[in-house]
């Protein structure tokens, strides 16, 4: 049986504190734009679709990522120029940041920084319990 615990969204930077850089961590968030899984294209617009307009492909409206926080030039991904948001400036404003194992490159490689907003977390795994997001109050 998986560790779970349900939690409020208010605890989420509680867990996300816990975390040591470069430690993983599985997060699973809603999309701003749904995703056409057959043609890849998404838009915000669609968000009060199931298929996808273009091609009638199914629309993925959630995201799943195997994230760290705290990593630094990565090998994959572009170097940070050093006059972005922290991670601490985000965290103040509703988003997490993260270095995203999942994300795909357009020269092939994967790996690639990223960001979600927190009020869209629905479940996240660290250190081997998975924390579900009671969202009921939304």
């Amino acid at each position: 049986m998986k560790n779970q615990a349900i939690i409020k969204k208010e605890s989420i930077l509680g867990i996300v504190d816990t975390v040591k850089d470069g430690e993983f961590v599985s997060i699973t968030f809603d999309r701003v734009a749904p995703k056409c899984v057959k043609c890849g294209k998404s838009n915000k617009k669609w968000a009060s679709f199931d298929f996808c307009p273009e091609c009638g492909g199914a629309l993925s409206k959630e995201r799943f990522t195997m994230a760290q926080f705290g990593v630094v030039h990565s090998q994959n991904a572009p170097t940070p120029n050093g006059n972005g948001e922290s991670g601490e400036e985000a965290k103040a404003k509703g988003r997490l940041k993260f270095f995203d194992m999942n994300a795909e490159n357009s020269d092939g490689t994967k790996g690639n920084y990223r960001q979600c907003r927190i009020d869209t977390i629905k479940r996240m795994t660290v250190k081997g319990i998975e924390y579900i997001i009671d969202r009921n109050n939304d």
